[in-house]
């Protein structure tokens, strides 16, 4: 009797003292709440900090983020940033710059689960999630004001979009001016993989990214250290990156083309120079995808003379003619206009400025006479809209090349 006393005592001790730890076990820390969105569209600062706190809040909520952690702490979630870009133009702004150091910031300052840092060919291969975004000039039209900011996770390994947040912004300070590289491409870049870009940063969280944005990310990093070289001046540097990029499988693309271009041009290497701007143009009609910064003195038909690389304008031509005959039958030229004056004034101007460069380009080639036919859009092909007839809008005035049957 004595030890059955016991034995029932000691089981029902374990028991209570069982419960009584696990009652004094903290319970799992509840994932946190996702922020609010704002009312009003927000300003740009406002709009930044409430897409990127709702963007790593829903990658906290995840099961992968919440489980407890096996063998000890967990380690932190590696992210890498591909350079945030202009959702419309695919060109990287002023404000695309600010956006992306202001979101790094708040990262780190607000989410010591997460190590941050933007997309290179030192940081990409140890990453697990990348962070794409644009900001854009919202649908409104060309109201100076209005911008629509989006991001959006991936993990690297699946190509499921983990997380994604937008956000409007209303803000007259919003600056898209191009960054140093992209204010004096000759061409436009914005192929499939800068579409697929944009694709992947607008793509709701359990979506798929963009599969051949997604695999060209390694080159895409080096393309992000050649454009910061190249805004920074180091023209051997970026130079040097553009080569390897050019060198991947996936490296003929226009943003590489157009670098070689700019960096050997900056460099003195004249030869070197036409020749990239040979490959950029057989590229650009190839894919039916040619549009050119051929910027004309304004309501005239006369090149500017203040252009960066007005005085290229013969030489681009020249490829242009080289180019053209050697993919055969005949070529549209499309001229284009800011949407400044009248409509009717500005389909007549645009009308005259592709005439000016068919025949051009028939004096640079006789086998392109009758083989080139001009027309005229105006301003109604706009790209960014707000007619301010400088770099912002450089897009807006391009003149055009297509492929057509003869």
């Amino acid at each position: 009797m004595a030890r059955s006393y016991y034995t029932r005592f000691a089981t029902l001790a374990a028991i209570a003292a069982l419960l009584a730890s696990c009652a004094s076990a903290p319970p799992p820390p509840r994932p946190p709440e996702r922020p609010i969105a704002p009312v009003l569209p927000p300003t740009l600062n406002e709009a930044i900090d409430f897409a990127s706190d709702d963007l790593f809040v829903q990658m906290l909520r995840l099961p992968a983020m919440t489980a407890p952690a096996k063998g000890g702490a967990r380690a932190a979630a590696v992210v890498v940033v591909d350079a945030l870009i202009d959702g419309v133009t695919g060109q990287q702004t002023k404000a695309a710059e600010y956006v992306q150091q202001r979101l790094v910031d708040r990262i780190r300052g607000g989410f010591p689960q997460v190590v941050v840092r933007p997309a290179s060919s030192a940081t990409v291969d140890g990453a697990q999630y990348l962070l794409v975004g644009t900001i854009s000039r919202a649908p409104e039209g060309a109201n100076l004001e209005h911008f629509k900011l989006n991001l959006s996770l991936t993990d690297i390994r699946s190509g499921f979009v983990i997380a994604q947040a937008a956000s409007r912004v209303r803000d007259p300070g919003v600056d898209t001016t191009p960054t140093a590289f992209y204010r004096d491409v000759p061409t436009n870049t914005k192929d499939r993989i800068v579409d697929g870009y944009i694709k992947t940063a607008e793509t709701p969280a359990g979506g798929v990214a963009d599969a051949v944005y997604l695999q060209g990310v390694p080159t895409a990093s080096v393309l992000n250290e050649a454009i910061g070289a190249y805004n920074a001046g180091r023209y051997d540097d970026a130079y040097n990156h553009y080569k390897v990029a050019a060198s991947r499988p996936d490296g003929q693309q226009l943003r590489v083309l157009n670098g070689l271009y700019l960096a050997s041009e900056k460099l003195g290497r004249r030869s070197e120079a036409e020749t990239a701007f040979g490959r950029i143009v057989a590229l650009g009609l190839a894919t039916n995808n040619l549009g050119m910064m051929i910027l004309f003195r304004p309501g005239s038909t006369e090149f500017a003379t203040d252009a960066g690389f007005s005085e290229q304008y013969p030489m681009w031509l020249r490829q242009i003619a080289v180019e053209a005959v050697k993919t055969g039958g005949c070529l549209q030229v499309i001229g284009h206009t800011s949407k400044t004056g009248a409509e009717a004034y500005n389909d007549r101007l645009s009308l005259q400025r592709a005439l000016t460069i068919k025949r051009r380009l028939e004096i640079e080639s006789r086998d392109l006479v009758n083989k080139v036919q001009a027309s005229g859009v105006g301003w109604r092909e706009t790209l960014v809209g707000i007619g301010t007839d400088d770099a912002r809008d450089a897009p807006d005035r391009r003149v055009e090349f297509k492929r057509r049957p003869c």
